[in-house]
């Protein structure tokens, strides 16, 4: 999933929220790397600096772990689309942003495709999800298959991954831990859908 440079930044707006609201404080620039698939500290701090400019962070110079959001978290930002059909190289970037307070710390996709219908996820829908790099089975997660991404059922078997679609014209994809690279990106915990 190639991820651009403003939705990595929502990603990293939402962890940091996320993470306050969890321990009472901001995250170090160590923690929020890891957390938002960044690998460099100096990517990090980067991104926090062009938020700091663009009024969305707040921070005191010298102080270790002084983040802190400079608007208060009450909307969504959509980041991009994620196949619901075969996956496809997902490309991320804000479209606009929904607000959903009781959903703090979590980000949007739009769904692309019909393979998740039975579960009620239509093609254009906007998935909430949590950010997290684990799911218990039956979860439906959003998932990165090598560099595409895509929404499924999770569900777990000795050293495979199944990615199972809600939708008899698609078939499940498995993936063998030991030959291919997975991760999860979160798991989804809600949806929106526009009705116009």
């Amino acid at each position: 999933m190639f991820i651009r440079a403003k939705s990595r930044r929502a990603m990293i707006l939402a962890f940091i929220q996320r993470y306050i609201e969890e321990h009472g404080f901001p995250p170090s620039i160590r923690e929020i790397g890891p957390a938002v698939g960044i690998r460099s500290t100096k990517a990090v701090k980067y991104h926090l600096d062009i938020l700091v400019e663009q009024g969305m962070l707040k921070r005191t110079t010298g102080k270790a772990r002084s983040l802190k959001t400079a608007v208060p978290m009450h909307s969504l930002p959509v980041v991009g689309r994620i196949a619901a059909g075969s996956p496809v190289l997902a490309i991320e970037n804000i479209e606009s942003e929904v607000s959903l307070s009781h959903f703090q710390g979590c980000f949007l996709l739009k769904v692309q495709g019909e393979s998740m219908t039975g579960a009620g996820i239509m093609n254009g829908d906007l998935v909430i999800v949590r950010q997290q790099a684990t799911a218990q089975n039956n979860d439906i997660v959003v998932g990165l298959i090598g560099d595409e991404a895509t929404v499924k059922r999770f569900k777990r078997e000795h050293n495979q991954i199944i990615l199972k679609p809600e939708n008899p014209d698609f078939e499940p994809i498995v993936i063998d831990k030991t030959r291919e690279e997975f991760r999860i990106i979160g798991v989804v915990v809600g949806l929106l859908r526009n009705y116009k």
